[in-house]
């Protein structure tokens, strides 16, 4: 049977695209209302709903119509919500009580209280807080208002939204007509109708609260204040109540809104594309707070501020600036020349600002002009097959990194000078920052002389640098160790030593490369900090992991991450846990010890903070991966579904890693025994990986490999012979005679020969690769198991049964020890066994092995084995012999 490959691994780049559009009505999408087609008849005066007592309409909305009521028992006035039969979805009831229990939970100044709810004539009601008062949107328009008064309005419902947060609950909804100024001056915020529980229920919470009514995918909210997650339908969290409460602040203080809603696709792109409008002329509002607001309504979640209270911190520090520096003025004596005084100003503060950035321009000398021209020259000159058309598709993404390194710092001198961030907040993001650009510089270093391998890996490990982004996080740096200040040059350049081994190894001087990263590590051991020593041995893993040395990996890596975990480094020990998941539950196939490293790493992701989700994506793609060694392909679909929809929103599907994902949903699909969808699959990542990594590359191999395979399920051996070979001249060019991939494709180019008969070409491929798996993995790993079982199937067909029995039975034997024994793989060298025994006259052997193959595949949680009509049809041969014909059909 040939082998199934797996390529890759994930990292990050970010781009969204949103064509979300025209879901609705425009206009009616716009105001964010609902048609009142079916509503029930109004409840009138002295109605009564529960214990409550109607007093008239206050109003109407898109779920349901507010009444004025009385409660009686308390003898207060109240506001009763009472949904309308047909004012919302299927599922408005629910989301209805939801919003009760959400708010219940909540006691603050700044959110509509609830009282109580329940249900009316089968429609459900909520008794809150009566709120005498007016909208946000009637208050700002009822006269002109100056900036600071609309600005406090706004920072009291921010406060609210705070609140929320804190208690696990997200608005989702977020605009000014939810936000209501009573006439006692406090802002409330109201209509939870669309929040929902971040997180699972605790003990003793009612399902309806902690159930998702709006699921993933379903666009649900006001289009004018959607952030640009709700625009694609991705998971919504509080970054976008941070957008709405942005994109409301800009419309009241501007008088306008950022982003044209000229029409709904229209809006979409420009949300989701970043481009919002230039603030208007005329308007006085201070150029901090523009900044406040523009980080707000950053299209990543990440470069967003990292909650609602680093926004409000933000704004303080800006008040608190501005009021400094009008003291400094009134002390100087300047009030006369304020004017001048003004212009010298904002004179000196482009000054500051462009030296600050020309200093972030360090990276601008490692790339443009005549290093650029280096890289692209060294390609050229490397003789690799797709050297040039690597340079082509490397070029865009290094032109990528270096902008966003750029508009990082650029972002990190304007909070510094305006004192939106402290100068410990500023020291931390200029030090990650740093850290990004050493990774940078190694690996265009790697590329001015690159060899075959450094050719091969340009792209992804371009696509795979570090977001610089994530440095705009002000919570991720603040839980960063402190570096020593008496040690920082050397810590540096220990850091500088493990990229520059990196890119050593991206070279394929896997040597020079290790004897690197042992003295880098040497030297981290001698300044005693922790959390560079624990760099030093995640280096020193995941060098041993690509080249093969696993049991050395796994030793570094457990180092990295225990020593990492003391000195709070959660950074360094969430790669570090996540590596293992890889090595350990599928290099080694030790398969739960692999998920035990998968909590690992979730805890120290969580500890370390994960604003672009980048963590996330390669945990749970890692994960599938060792569930589908395991032979849990259910558990495997799932876990890489989830990967693929968060690649689409953290990657988009132009990316070689959202390929990877594609290839090996393909590959759980041919397990399940469904070749339409695979080969869809595996096409969909053949055609990215030939656009973004080029005709040439080891990766498009390996998904040739799979639409092999799929080809042989379907017993078209000769077309899947062409997709073996030319996957193999690849690899054979691009890794040399060696590598455990080339050993993948003599064994399927073996099995293919063998299934049209070529009985002496397959015996001399399978050896072949048999021999380089040993080499590679050791005798025992459950690889060298299908290349010892092909070459049973291939003495049975020679007619030599007694060369075949040790074959099989070592194939299963190795099987049942790495794999368990109820692994699908062990159903067949079963099916093996049976068909030997047959052949030999050995009816009972062949009976207890179909039979012990039939549970094992009766169990495989609904995937079905590609070779089970061969074993039914065994089992049928077995009851001829047995004379039990027609039995159990």
């Amino acid at each position: 049977m040939a082998a199934t490959v797996l390529a890759g691994d994930a990292a990050a780049a970010a781009t969204i695209s949103a064509d979300a559009a025209a879901r609705t009505d425009v206009a009616a999408a716009l105001a964010g209302t609902m048609a009142d087609a079916g509503a029930s008849p109004e409840l009138g005066p002295g109605a009564c709903v529960g214990r409550f007592v109607v007093l008239g309409r206050l109003g109407a909305g898109a779920m349901g119509v507010v009444y004025a009521a009385h409660d009686p028992e308390l003898d207060r006035k109240l506001a009763l919500k009472l949904l309308r039969p047909g004012g919302g979805d299927a599922d408005a009831g629910a989301r209805m009580l939801r919003e009760a229990q959400a708010l219940a939970r909540l006691a603050h100044p700044n959110v509509v209280a609830v009282h109580d709810t329940g249900t009316h004539a089968g429609r459900v009601w909520i008794a809150m807080e009566f709120v005498a008062g007016q909208t946000l949107t009637a208050w700002a328009r009822a006269r002109a208002r100056r900036w600071p008064e609309v600005l406090r309005a706004l920072e009291q419902a921010a406060r609210g939204v705070a609140a929320a947060h804190a208690a696990s609950l997200v608005h989702r909804d977020l605009k000014a007509d939810n936000v209501m100024v009573g006439d006692d001056g406090r802002v409330r915020v109201m209509d939870f109708g669309l929040a929902h529980g971040r997180q699972a229920a605790r003990v003793g919470e009612s399902l309806a609260l902690s159930q998702r009514i709006t699921r993933v995918g379903a666009i649900q909210g006001t289009p004018a204040t959607m952030a640009p997650e709700q625009w694609i339908g991705a998971e919504v969290g509080p970054p976008a109540d941070q957008f709405a409460w942005c994109v409301t602040a800009w419309e009241l203080l501007y008088g306008e809104p950022p982003f044209p809603r000229d029409s709904l696709p229209a809006l979409a792109r420009a949300v989701c594309s970043g481009q919002r409008r230039a603030p208007p002329r005329g308007r006085r509002i201070p150029a901090w707070l523009r900044r406040v607001l523009e980080r707000g309504l950053a299209v990543q979640q990440a470069a967003r501020w990292p909650d609602m209270g680093g926004l409000l911190a933000a704004i303080e520090r800006g008040r608190r600036g501005a009021r400094a520096r009008v003291v400094v003025l009134a002390a100087l004596g300047l009030v006369v020349g304020v004017a001048a005084g003004a212009l010298v100003h904002r004179w000196d503060e482009r000054r500051q600002m462009d030296a600050c950035v020309r200093s972030g321009g360090t990276l601008d000398e490692l790339w443009q002009g005549e290093p650029r021209e280096r890289v692209r020259a060294g390609l050229l000159a490397s003789g690799v097959l797709n050297a040039a058309g690597t340079a082509e598709r490397v070029t865009p993404w290094l032109d990528r990194h270096a902008e966003a390194w750029r508009g990082a710092r650029a972002a990190v001198c304007e909070a510094s000078r305006s004192g939106t961030w402290d100068a410990d907040t500023v020291d931390r993001a200029m030090w990650c920052l740093d850290e990004r650009r050493a990774p940078f510089a190694a690996l265009l270093a790697a590329l001015e002389r690159p060899g075959p391998q450094a050719v091969q890996a340009a792209v992804p490990a371009a696509a795979a640098l570090r977001d610089p982004a994530a440095c705009l996080d002000e919570g991720a740096l603040h839980r960063l160790p402190p570096v020593p200040a008496d040690e920082r040059g050397a810590v540096r350049e220990v850091q500088a030593e493990l990229s520059a081994a990196q890119g050593r190894a991206l070279a394929g001087d896997a040597a020079g490369a290790l004897a690197q990263v042992t003295a880098a590590r040497a030297r981290a051991d001698a300044l005693g900090w922790p959390p560079l020593i624990a760099a030093a041995r995640l280096r020193e893993g995941t060098l041993a992991d690509a080249t093969g040395e696993y049991a050395a990996a796994e030793v570094a890596l457990e180092s990295a991450y225990f020593t990492a975990t003391r000195a709070d480094a959660w950074e360094t020990a969430a790669d570090a846990a996540s590596e293992l998941v890889l090595v350990v539950g599928f290099r080694l196939a030790r398969h739960a010890e692999g998920r035990a490293w998968g909590e690992h790493a979730a805890m120290a992701s969580d500890r370390a903070g994960d604003p672009g989700r980048v963590r996330e994506v390669v945990e749970v793609e890692r994960l599938a991966v060792v569930d589908l060694d395991a032979g849990d392909f259910a558990a495997a679909r799932a876990g890489l579904e989830r990967a693929r929809e968060i690649q689409r929103e953290v990657f988009g599907e132009d990316h070689p890693f959202y390929a990877t994902t594609l290839n090996r949903l393909g590959a759980v699909a041919l397990r399940f025994g469904d070749a339409d969808e695979a080969r869809r699959l595996f096409e969909r990542s053949r055609e990215i990986r030939e656009r973004v990594l080029g005709p040439d590359h080891p990766q498009l191999a390996a998904v040739l490999t799979n639409l092999g395979n799929v080809m042989f399920t379907r017993h078209e051996y000769a077309a899947a012979l062409g997709f073996y070979e030319r996957a193999l001249a690849i690899e054979e060019r691009a890794l040399g005679p060696g590598h455990p991939n080339i050993g993948h494709g003599l064994v399927n180019l073996g099995s293919a020969h063998h299934h049209l008969d070529h009985e002496d070409q397959a015996l001399a491929l399978t050896t072949r690769g048999l021999a380089i798996y040993e080499a590679s993995f050791g005798p025992e790993h459950p690889v060298v198991a299908t290349a010892v079982a092909n070459l049973g199937d291939i003495q049975l067909a020679r007619g030599e049964p007694d060369a075949a029995r040790p074959l099989i039975e070592r194939a299963l034997t190795l099987r049942e020890r790495s794999l368990g024994p109820d692994h699908p793989d062990v159903a067949l060298s079963l099916q093996q066994r049976a068909k030997l025994a047959l052949r030999t006259g050995d009816l009972p052997t062949a009976e207890a092995a179909l039979e012990r193959a039939r549970e094992i595949v009766a169990a495989v949680r609904g995937a079905e084995l590609v070779d089970a009509a061969e074993l039914e049809s065994l089992t049928a041969e077995a009851r001829r012999r047995g004379g039990r014909v027609g039995e159990g059909e």
